[in-house]
Order: structure tokens, then sequence, then C-alpha cells
């Protein structure tokens, strides 16, 4: 459960390893959520807070580190990138803690349709493979 009754989501993103592309980082695919979010306020009809994105841990005003996880959709070689955010407009419920409910399921498919919108019309484009929602 998120703050006050808000949603946590967890997710991992898998992008490409390609020579030919400009460096997949941890502040790289930051700065496209960031940019691609009106300033991780809005990811479609969900509204951020916008001081609780993480990706691999990174911050962009303090550092850390995290371990990335790893998923079986994500091939070897690809990298691989877990984004953590708080929906503030988007109250959780006991539902959300069951992958298998329907309400997970809606909220889970809604947040990889937009995330997959999101870095497939990003500088990222070319190297996005797959996100998935770990947990909520």
């Amino acid at each position: 459960p998120g703050n006050r009754g808000n949603t946590e989501v967890e997710t991992s993103c898998a992008f490409k390893n390609n020579p030919t592309v400009k460096g997949v980082d941890a502040v790289t695919v930051y700065n496209e959520f960031r940019d691609n979010t009106e300033k991780v306020t809005a990811l479609g009809s969900y509204s951020l807070n916008k001081n609780s994105l993480y990706v691999n841990g990174y911050r962009e005003s303090e550092p850390t580190t995290s371990p990335a996880i790893s998923l079986p959709a994500v091939r070897d070689g690809d990298l691989s990138f877990e984004l953590n955010f708080t929906i503030i407009n988007r109250n959780f419920t006991e539902a959300l803690n069951d992958p298998n409910s329907p309400q997970y399921r809606s909220i889970g498919a809604n947040i990889t349709r937009m995330l997959t919108g999101l870095f497939k019309k990003s500088s990222l484009k070319n190297s996005y493979r797959i996100a998935k929602v770990i947990r909520l």
C-alpha cells in the first residue's frame, strides 16, 4: 500500500542491449519517464506523486543503488530497469494485493499499455522491449 491510501507501483521495463543505440541506463530511463509524464505528475489518467519515481534505486536528487529485477520475459542480454512510482488519484484497496483480482489485472494492463506507449514515443523507442507490473 502506498502512503495515505495511494497506490505504489513497481514495474520492470526491458530494453534491447544494442550497441548501435545510444546508451540506455537508469538515468536515461528516469529522464524519459520524467519528460513524458509531465515531470512525473501524470501517466494517462493516473496522477502521480512527483517525488515517488525511482529507476533501479536512482532518484534525480539522490542517487542510490538497488538490485534490478529479472523476469522470465526479459531476454539474456537485455537491460532491465525497475521503475517505482506512486499513483495519487487511485486509492489502494486490498484487491490490489492480489495479482489475480480483476482490479489488479485492469490497473496492471493499463499501466503496461501506458509505459509501452511512453517508451515507444521516446528517444528509447528503438531499444524498448517490454514492461510488466510486478506489484501494486
